[in-house]
């Protein structure tokens, strides 16, 4: 091989080496915390990345999924309130925290479920989860009284989660936070239902109760105001009395006085 021939094949190498090279950093891909890449192949094989990946164009196909923390919303009021044990219908608004699990068994379970795409959506996760979450919160409450429900909400929040459970069919459940409690109003009762009845009877045993309480209070207060007003007339009289008195002792001390 001449010279000339050799200085050929040496830059032929030396472009495909940089050719490569500049193709491998175009298919150098960097995965942003909080998600995760699904690269497929065209056999079908898939493999779940977290830090960084190779994905050869017409060779493979890959898919990014948000698996960041997820906020679902959860908010039963009025007639879609739960009923608690006595009951009572008890109003709820409390977040849930989900996220997919950061394993690639749990993303390629997800992934094979929902798809990347749907996974990443706060609507799609929302809606995959409302229902569990609602029948999880209606099952604790039916636990408690709805007056212990304020008093007792650290130990409602922890049931609420282990009635879930964590493993969520590669999503996993992070925390959960209720913010409101409160008592719907007897409206939001239906009489024909059975444990609605209950719940009505007592809230008019509690509403009646409250009512004497509140008329018993007010009678009380008419009663000390007229002992007050008692003793102001009394005053007034005794003060009277002593001035005709002195007035009249006045008048016998004074010996000009005409008659």
């Amino acid at each position: 091989m001449g010279l000339s021939e050799f200085l050929v094949a040496g830059a032929g190498v030396t472009i495909l080496v940089a050719a490569l090279a500049v193709a491998a950093i175009k298919c150098y891909r960097k995965i942003d915390r909080g998600t995760a890449l699904v690269v497929t192949a065209a056999s079908g094989e898939s493999k779940v990345h977290f830090t960084s990946a190779m994905v050869w164009p017409l060779v493979s196909h890959a898919e990014t999924m948000d698996i960041s923390i997820r906020r679902v919303e959860i908010a039963l009021t009025d007639k879609n309130a739960p009923s608690c044990r006595d009951g009572i219908r008890a109003g709820f608004e409390a977040s849930f925290f989900v996220r997919v699990n950061d394993t690639e068994e749990d993303v390629r379970r997800v992934a094979d479920r929902l798809g990347c795409a749907r996974a990443s959506e706060p609507e799609a996760v929302e809606a995959l989860f409302n229902d569990k979450f609602v029948e999880a919160i209606g099952i604790v409450a039916g636990r408690f009284d709805a007056e212990e429900l304020a008093s007792n909400r650290e130990r409602l929040r922890d049931e609420v989660a282990m009635a879930i459970g964590r493993d969520l069919n590669g999503f996993v459940l992070d925390d959960v936070a209720i913010h409101r409690i409160e008592i719907v109003p007897l409206e939001c009762h239906d009489p024909a239902h059975p444990r609605d009845a209950l719940g009505i009877e007592k809230l008019t045993k509690i509403a009646t109760a409250a009512n004497m309480a509140t008329n018993e209070a007010k009678q009380a207060e008419r009663m000390r105001i007229a002992e007050q007003n008692l003793q102001a007339d009394e005053r007034v009289l005794a003060l009277e009395r002593q001035r005709r008195e002195l007035a009249a002792g006045d008048d016998d001390a004074n010996p000009f006085q005409l008659t």
